[in-house]
C-alpha cells in the first residue's frame, strides 16, 4: 500500500470528509484530494504535508511513509486528553474508552469491532 492510499484509509476509517480532513490541517479538498489521489510529484510538496497529518491527528510517520510499525506514534497522554476535549468529549469514563481505542493496533480494532457488532445489532 502507499502513502496516498494510508492516507485515504486513515481518512475514512475517521468517516472525516475531505473537507473536514483538510480543514484541521489548514488546507483545502483539493489539497487532500491531490494527496489521496497521488496528484503531487514533487517530493518538497507532499513531506511538509505527511509531517503535518502525522502531528496533528497523532499518525506514527513511519507507518505513513514506509507501512511499518504502529498506526498511531507513542503520543503523550495529553495530546489525547486535548483530543477528546475538543471533539467535545465530557464523560470521564467515555474519554478514557475512546483513548484506549485510539491506542489499539488495527487488528485489535477489527476485533473490538466484531465483538461490539453483536451488541450494538
Amino acid at each position: 500500500m502507499e502513502i496516498h492510499e494510508r492516507i485515504l484509509e486513515f481518512r475514512k476509517s475517521l468517516k472525516l470528509s475531505r473537507d473536514a480532513f483538510g480543514e484541521k490541517l489548514g488546507v483545502s479538498r483539493d489539497v487532500i484530494a491531490n494527496i489521496e489521489l497521488n496528484r503531487l510529484s514533487r517530493p518538497e510538496q507532499k513531506e511538509p504535508l505527511y509531517k503535518l497529518i502525522c502531528k496533528i491527528y497523532g499518525l506514527n510517520e513511519e507507518w505513513l511513509l514506509y507501512g511499518t510499525g504502529e498506526q498511531f506514534a507513542d503520543l503523550e497522554e495529553d495530546i489525547y486528553t486535548k483530543a477528546t476535549t475538543e471533539i467535545g468529549v465530557e464523560d470521564d469514563k467515555a474519554r478514557e474508552a475512546i483513548i484506549k481505542y485510539w491506542k489499539l493496533s488495527k487488528e485489535d480494532k477489527e476485533l473490538f469491532w466484531k465483538f461490539t457488532e453483536r451488541f450494538l445489532n
